[in-house]
């Protein structure tokens, strides 16, 4: 998996994108790290401003891209930056709503889905027809909240984890998983919620963002406890992963980073 680091989309003198040096953000980065080198056509749906698929041309001369969007006028913000830089030629420009951006007898190699909650992406993946769509593409999904929901509907509705990632950037956690379809095992309640990649793995953001949960979580079981109508279940549930992150938090010396006021996200 081999992260670009030689592409910055920051702002020119007149407040354009431009390409600089060392630059995707930590999330766009981790997306971009997990696009195969052999990737001929990528999908990126959602584009929104087009920086990763402007990266990724940019540092991959043999590829192309649909670069899509339900919002026409991002997507004419992806087409502009695009331009300027000489890549709109390997990309077709669609307005379109989630999996519908994808052709018949187009075979994406990767398909990216990434800034959408978790609930969104599971609906867009479970519509009528998504799996046809999706052939052996994989599956780069980056949910800004209920990673949990997303892990377990993957992996019980033919989609196994290949991988997943965590950082931080901009002052709050992303989870990124990956996916593609196959044979798959139903997750143990653990791995649904902790991640089955991640806790054999532990990347180097997982300490911190464990910490950072165990304060999330904490917060909403105390708000659960004192709520007129308790929810037994939920609060069993919450303590229950409080619990198993204090055991893999002080099984392993992490450092203590910071995770003050970060944003409810998971």
């Amino acid at each position: 998996m081999a992260v670009h680091k030689d592409v910055i989309v920051g702002r020119d003198a007149l407040g354009a994108p431009s390409i600089r040096q060392n630059w995707l953000d930590a999330r766009l980065g981790a997306v971009a790290a997990f696009v195969d080198e052999g990737a001929e056509l990528v999908a990126d749906i959602g584009a929104d401003h087009g920086r990763l698929a402007c990266a990724l041309l940019a540092t991959r001369p043999g590829l192309r891209m649909i670069v899509a969007d339900i919002s026409a006028d991002s997507l004419a913000k992806a087409r502009r930056l695009l331009e300027r830089r000489g890549l709109s030629h390997r990309a077709e420009f669609r307005v379109a709503n989630g999996l519908g951006a994808i052709q018949d007898g187009e075979r994406p190699d990767v398909i990216v889905l990434a800034g959408l909650g978790g609930a969104t992406l599971r609906d867009i993946l479970a519509a009528e027809g998504a799996k046809n769509v999706i052939g052996n593409a994989k599956l780069i999904l980056q949910p800004n909240i209920e990673a949990p929901l997303l892990r377990g509907w993957l992996c019980a509705n033919g989609f196994p984890l290949i991988d997943e990632t965590v950082v931080q950037a901009n002052g709050r956690y992303y989870v990124i998983l990956c996916a593609r379809q196959g044979e798959a095992r139903a997750l143990t309640p653990k791995e649904r919620a902790l991640g089955p990649c991640l806790l054999a793995k532990k990347p180097p953001e997982y300490a911190g963002y464990l910490r950072w949960r165990e304060q999330v979580l904490t917060r909403a079981l105390a708000q659960l406890c004192t709520a007129r109508e308790r929810d037994a279940a939920r609060e069993a549930e919450i303590a229950q992963e409080i619990a198993w992150i204090k055991e893999i938090t002080s099984a392993s010396p992490c450092g203590n980073p910071t995770t003050r006021n970060m944003p409810p996200n998971s």
